[in-house]
């Protein structure tokens, strides 16, 4: 196959038949229910995974500090769930879904390539966000960098952790 015929490479669903009519191919439906079985996989791991975390993180007992942190770190693994989830699954589906119900799927393809370029970006982001200690310790690099005070607020643990 020729370089510039990759990019039409798709699962066509109704080629025509014999008469020029158009006839569903089961060979991409079942290639299109493998593919969707292959993105299952990983979204039951992580929901049977993720509940099963926060039974242990009840089960066991902590300071407050450590179910704290462990909820902010619980928190930052669901967002870093649904970003994948929401920029790539999600838009993937569709583009293999949309053309059985001949749906144009022009526009979601373009779009697709700009947010998966952007993930690798977005991915780290929740740490920041629902961490309070990685988030103070950035902020803490960044005010140094601009010669200000080093203040680090809610970084150590509570006096009962440090006295084991």
């Amino acid at each position: 196959m020729e370089i510039n015929q990759t990019a039409y490479i798709a699962a066509v669903f109704f080629p025509p038949d014999y008469h020029g009519d158009p006839c569903f191919s089961y060979q991409c439906g079942i290639g299109v229910l493998f593919i969707i079985a292959i993105m299952l996989v990983p979204f039951y791991i992580v929901i049977t995974t993720g509940i099963k975390s926060v039974e242990k993180i009840n089960e066991f007992p902590t300071s407050d500090y450590g179910k704290d942190l462990q909820m902010q770190l619980y928190k930052a693994l669901v967002a870093q769930t649904l970003i994948p989830v929401l920029s790539l699954f999600l838009p993937f589906s569709g583009v293999f879904l949309l053309p059985l119900f001949e749906i144009d799927c022009a526009l979601l393809t373009n779009s697709m390539m700009f947010v998966y370029a952007l993930y690798p970006l977005v991915d780290p982001l929740p740490i920041f966000f629902f961490v309070r200690n990685y988030r103070n310790a950035v902020a803490n690099i960044f005010c140094c960098k601009c010669g200000r005070e080093n203040q680090i607020h809610n970084m150590a643990p509570p006096p009962e952790i440090t006295s084991f």
